[in-house]
């Protein structure tokens, strides 16, 4: 699940529609960079390639992370990059009165739609309950071919390996500190034998 901390929304404005709609500079007709999902540990996930042609829908199914939760955010971006950091931020969908059950268990559909003249809609859909509350933020209306272009080109590989390499390295840290705390949590109400039985990994937020 996203993290909640304030300076996330410091540059996202909350519309009043259920559903994000940004405009992609796409002057030959195809996507320039795929469309991903952030998941848990700072990763993405590719909903949409790079390079299809426009029109374009596209869904992909999520989950929960963790178990027990009463709302789930999904952090949309746009870039071929495997961190979430380095990719372009478009919106941030929250689904709120989700079926309250283990992790994994819940089934929640985002859908992209993209028309022939670059305008990207993207919504999410509750399957479990037909009366979930949808809130949007979204980080601007328009994707520019220079955005596009900076993207490209702000990750050198012959001067930022390393660089990569370090924060690929924290982020595993984090999520292996992420799963110790949440096993912990789980022995100390449950107890072991519980916990064995419930337990899922950190990718089962991403439903294949």
């Amino acid at each position: 699940m996203a993290n909640k901390d304030s300076d996330v929304y410091k540059n996202l404005v909350r519309i009043e529609e259920p559903e994000a709609r940004i405009h992609v500079d796409a002057p030959d007709g195809v996507l320039p960079l795929a469309l991903n999902v952030e998941l848990p540990g700072g990763y993405v996930s590719e909903a949409v390639p790079s390079g299809v042609r426009l029109p374009h829908t596209a869904t992909a199914m999520f989950s929960t992370a963790d178990s027990f939760q009463l709302a789930a955010e999904f952090h949309i971006l746009m870039g071929n990059r495997p961190l979430a950091c380095d990719n372009i931020p478009l919106c941030r969908i929250r689904v709120r009165n989700i079926k309250w059950s283990g992790a994994g268990v819940p089934q929640i559909e985002l859908r992209f739609d993209i028309d022939e003249a670059g305008m990207l809609t993207v919504s999410a859909a509750n399957l479990d309950r037909s009366n979930a509350e949808i809130v949007v933020f979204t980080a601007g209306d328009e994707v520019a071919h220079d955005d596009v272009r900076r993207t490209r080109t702000s990750i050198r590989p012959t001067t930022r390996p390393r660089a990569t390499s370090s924060r690929r390295c924290s982020i595993a840290t984090r999520s292996s500190a992420r799963r110790t705390t949440i096993t912990a949590r789980r022995r100390r109400r449950w107890g072991t034998a519980r916990k064995a039985r419930t337990s899922r990994p950190a990718s089962a937020w991403n439903r294949p």
